[in-house]
This record gives structure tokens, C-alpha cells and sequence, in this order.
């Protein structure tokens, strides 16, 4: 019961249709960062197994796709912090590095790796 409410307000709060994703701060834009995008879809998925409900795979797949558009380089990796400032709308990424320890190795790892033995089931 927690972790339903926990996730509809982090999706009420936090995702946002017209873009796709997860977004953490609304501050003269927004604000999110690969790794909240990694674990959105592995969380919306998690509360599609637990309540049946299509809407949550729905969240899954859309961040899944936003994540495809947006983050991932097309020669391999993906971005980091993305800034959308209101006022242009623009994609501005904020961080050039493509790989940390916690980035590539841990959260794009992770999800992959969760969402596969989860589909497969």
C-alpha cells in the first residue's frame, strides 16, 4: 500500500506527459538525470506487477522511450543531467562526462538487467 502511494505521488508530482519522463525539480525549468529515468522504469513496471494496472506499464514504456529519444548518444552510453529551461524549451545537457562509477556500471546496468529478468518471467 506504501509503495502504491509512494509511486502515484512521484508520478503525479514528477512525471510529465507531453515530454515522456521523470523530472526532480521545477525551477526555472526542469531538472532530472539519467539514473531517475533508469529507476522510473523499473519502478512503474514494479507497480504494474503488483496492481495489474496498464497505466503503469504504460509510465514504464513511456520513460523507456523518452529514455531512447533523449539520453542515449547515439554512438553508445547515455547522457547525464538534462535542464529544460522554460522559457526556449531546449535540451540542455549539463554534464559532458559519459561515464562515472555510478553512472554506466550501476543505474543503466541495473535497469537492463532488472526489466530483462522481469519481462522473461
Amino acid at each position: 500500500e506504501a509503495t502504491l502511494l509512494l509511486a502515484k505521488g512521484g508520478l503525479r508530482d514528477g512525471f510529465f506527459e507531453e515530454l515522456g519522463g521523470i523530472f526532480n525539480k521545477k525551477e526555472r525549468g526542469l531538472y532530472t538525470n539519467w539514473w531517475e529515468q533508469a529507476e522510473a522504469v523499473v519502478g512503474t513496471y514494479n507497480i504494474y506487477s503488483l496492481t495489474g494496472e496498464e497505466k503503469y506499464l504504460a509510465y514504464s514504456e513511456k520513460i523507456w522511450e523518452f529514455i531512447k529519444k533523449v539520453f542515449i548518444y547515439e554512438n553508445g552510453e547515455w547522457r547525464d543531467s538534462l535542464f529544460i529551461p522554460f522559457e526556449s524549451g531546449e535540451y540542455l545537457f549539463t554534464n559532458p562526462v559519459k561515464v562515472t562509477p555510478w553512472k554506466c556500471p550501476y543505474h543503466n546496468f541495473r535497469m537492463c538487467a532488472e526489466m530483462l529478468r522481469r519481462i522473461t518471467k
